[in-house]
């Protein structure tokens, strides 16, 4: 799934991809123009352009290729990967307007649109934010630890681990 920072940075790229494919063409345009003028000038022009041409629309073709099969997932990974000692750093949805939704009471999940998250530390490695259905959603709470069945950027299944129930000492203190 691709977050927001991820859409903002390769629209970013697009962009600029684009623009230098636009400039590229100018150049192209110009140092035709004036080749007969310049010489050398005019085709150096031309060569440049070309090359901004071809550099903007490896990052533009680039850029779009990797939004879609970020937003795809990773569909070659088809082992689901049981991940102990996992730890919920939140859970949100987005609505088909992207609003970013934390409290189950404003989630429409009727909606077809409405995508569930969770984000997720695995030990050893970066948080993660990964897509979900509504019943491992809500079983999701911050700051729980457990295991976690994972798939791609699926999470399939949250088993929460409880702490063990002390029967002595002071239950307030962490002795």
């Amino acid at each position: 799934m691709i977050r927001n920072k991820d859409h903002n940075k390769l629209g970013t790229i697009i962009m600029v991809g684009i623009g230098s494919i636009v400039v590229g063409i100018g150049l192209i345009g110009f140092g035709l123009f004036a080749f007969p003028f310049v010489g050398t000038g005019g085709a150096a022009m031309v060569g440049l352009g070309i090359l901004l041409s071809s550099v903007g629309g490896v990052m533009t073709l680039g850029s779009i290729v990797y939004g879609i099969r970020l937003e795809k997932g990773d569909s070659s990974t088809t082992e689901v990967v049981l991940v102990n000692d996992a730890l919920i750093i939140g859970r949100f949805a987005t609505n088909a307007i992207g609003e970013m939704l934390f409290d189950e009471a404003y989630v429409d999940f009727d909606d077809p649109k409405t995508k569930l998250y969770v984000k997720v530390e695995i030990p050893g490695r970066p948080s993660i934010e990964l897509t979900t259905n509504r019943a491992v959603w809500s079983n999701c709470c911050e700051g729980m630890r457990g295991a976690a069945h994972v798939q791609g950027n699926w999470l399939g299944q949250f088993e929460p681990k409880l702490p063990p129930i002390r029967t002595s000492g002071n239950p307030y203190r962490n002795d």
